[in-house]
């Protein structure tokens, strides 16, 4: 893997926090429900193994 520029890492890190930020919107929206659905549980916790994979990749920016 070639190493990677300030610049770059930047880019994929501002990329990184939009999906991040538009999973945990899309997190509140189904919490934002009365009633919670099975199926709601089970997309919760999905966009949430997503989110933790997209922290995951952020964190390990600095260390290419």
């Amino acid at each position: 893997m070639k190493a990677q520029t300030r610049e770059e890492k930047a880019k994929i890190f501002d990329s990184l926090l939009l999906e991040h930020d538009k999973l945990s919107r899309e997190v509140s929206l189904i919490n934002s429900k009365f009633n919670l659905s099975v199926e709601d549980e089970k997309k919760i916790k999905e966009l949430k193994r997503e989110m933790d994979a997209i922290q995951r990749k952020a964190a390990n920016l600095g260390s290419y």
